[in-house]
């Protein structure tokens, strides 16, 4: 089964670190989805973050299209309740603006 590419926008909810997976760096943050008046669905993201340009830019409050593939991971926790995490691995993302550059080193954006 081929994965698919899901796209989802909404707002950053806290600011984005950098995580190294096998030797990589990623922008590791959180994206709220509004779903109506009640509920706010949140994802796990990971965007791959080459030289470290883009976790500066990903802080709370910007809005953002992202899209990307869904891996979805299930667990039980301590008491004993089912949970799943909606993990989004970013292949590309668009800023809305809203938000702030974390830090002033370098005012190019690392993308087009």
């Amino acid at each position: 089964m081929r994965n698919q590419t899901t796209t989802i926008w909404g707002i950053v909810g806290k600011d984005a670190v950098t995580q190294t997976i096998n030797g990589k760096d990623y922008a590791k943050f959180s994206l709220a989805v509004s779903e109506g008046k009640d509920k706010t669905t949140w994802y796990d993201c990971l965007k791959y973050d080459d030289n470290n340009k883009l976790t500066s830019y990903l802080v709370k409050g910007t809005k953002l299209i992202l899209s990307g593939t869904l891996r979805p991971s299930a667990w039980v926790n301590k008491e004993g309740n089912a949970n799943v995490n909606l993990n989004l691995w970013v292949e590309s993302l668009e800023f809305l603006g809203g938000g702030t550059k974390k830090q002033d080193d370098d005012d190019d954006l690392p993308f087009n």
